[in-house]
């Protein structure tokens, strides 16, 4: 943000500083996934699974999906105009 000065630091550390947040949010993304996986197991048994828990480990599948698609495109984004900004300040 503006008011750390994030931009004045390199395009390099900026992208990978945006790329840290999206696995970040991945691995919160990622907990119902866990916990439904844990609670059913991995495998189909006579026993049908929880819906609740299903519902939500495919609601973060999803969610892991899009986020893992969009991030390395925002760290371009962030990576570019922080090279912009450093040659209209030059």
């Amino acid at each position: 943000n503006f008011f750390n000065k994030t931009f004045a630091a390199s395009p390099n550390e900026n992208g990978l500083k945006t790329l840290w947040l999206g696995f970040t949010v991945i691995l919160i993304s990622g907990l119902p996934v866990l916990a439904s996986f844990f609670l059913n197991g991995p495998v189909v048994t006579w026993t049908l699974p929880d819906y609740l828990t299903s519902f939500l480990a495919l609601i973060g599948l999803i969610q892991i999906l899009i986020i893992s698609a969009l991030t390395p495109i925002l760290a371009g984004f962030t990576a570019a105009i922080n090279t912009i900004n450093k040659k209209i300040k030059k």
